[in-house]
């Protein structure tokens, strides 16, 4: 990350570039755990970029952003109601009302201004919304709050099932898959992409189900069929992660299912492509009884003292 910061701040200054910059060093303090740090970037961005409001309304995009990732930082901590009432004032903005956030505040005039300018913030906030809410509560297993979420998300943006992101509908799935009808084999051979592929996410789900259940013959039916849907799994992704994922979770549920012979196959295939995602490849080496590959890390406070001194520069 403090790389592409390094490339980022090597072209000629421009203000998109600062903001991604910017961002990207919050989120390594974060990771690093100087929350404090993250917080101080997170803040003097909106700062900076309230300050620049009469250039553009793409300041306050600009703003959204840092506003985004405090939301996220509270969602880790030991209360998140607070980033979770947060998240709900983007909805707010995802319908084109003003919304008051601790850094932030958008009025309805300035969401004007915004859908004016053919900026995405909406989408941006109504994306948001979804994906941090049960992001947060499944990271704090409040299983029955997920499964609720996921129901008041789809019922308050019924487009997500086909086109939008599918955190919604995999979360009755994490938080009440017993409660969930079977899912609609069928619906594979739909459209469009977006459709067919949450529906062979609810398929995936299903099959880990039947086998939490004790149904083997039919969760091993079941992955068999998913699995050789190379049409779908050998698509176009956002991240070429997706479908190693997929593949992996499938294989879990054979050996869940006791077919280990069936699983193997699965697992070393993803083995070799899953060094992009270090707690996947972990699992996988466990699943298959081999040395995980652990990539080579910087000491945390190696890395602080380089984020230090991109962010001198970025200053």
């Amino acid at each position: 990350m403090l790389s592409w910061v390094d490339g980022l701040l090597a072209r000629p200054p421009d203000d998109e570039s600062l903001f991604i910059a910017a961002n990207l060093i919050a989120l390594v303090a974060f990771r690093t755990g100087d929350v404090g740090l993250a917080r101080r970037i997170s803040q003097e961005e909106i700062g900076y970029a309230l300050r620049r409001q009469a250039d553009g309304p793409v300041y306050l995009m600009y703003a959204l952003q840092p506003q985004i990732n405090l939301l996220r930082i509270d969602g880790y901590g030991s209360d998140p109601d607070g980033a979770l009432d947060g998240l709900g004032s983007l909805a707010r903005l995802a319908s084109g009302l003003g919304m008051e956030l601790p850094e932030l505040s958008i009025s309805m005039e300035q969401v004007a201004r915004l859908d004016a300018a053919g900026l995405p913030v909406r989408r941006v906030a109504r994306t948001t919304h979804i994906v941090d809410t049960c992001k947060i509560l499944y990271r704090h297993r409040l299983w029955e709050r997920l499964a609720e979420a996921g129901t008041a998300l789809l019922a308050r943006y019924p487009d997500v099932r086909g086109t939008g992101p599918h955190h919604a509908a995999e979360a009755l799935w994490l938080g009440a898959a017993a409660q969930q009808p079977p899912p609609d084999a069928n619906a594979l051979d739909g459209a469009p992409v977006q459709a067919v592929r949450l529906a062979f996410l609810q398929l995936m789900h299903h099959t880990a189900h039947l086998a939490d259940l004790g149904r083997r013959e039919e969760a091993v039916r079941q992955a068999a069929s998913l699995l050789a849907r190379a049409d779908i799994l050998d698509g176009s992704f956002t991240s070429p992660m997706t479908p190693l994922r997929w593949r992996a979770s499938l294989a879990d549920s054979l050996l869940r299912a006791g077919r280990m012979d069936l699983a193997e196959p699965v697992l070393s295939e993803v083995h070799h492509g899953s060094g992009g995602d270090s707690p996947l490849h972990r699992g996988i080496a466990e699943r298959l009884g081999v040395p995980a590959q652990e990539e080579p890390r910087a000491g945390r406070e190696e890395t602080l003292a380089l984020a230090g001194q991109v962010l001198d520069r970025l200053t």
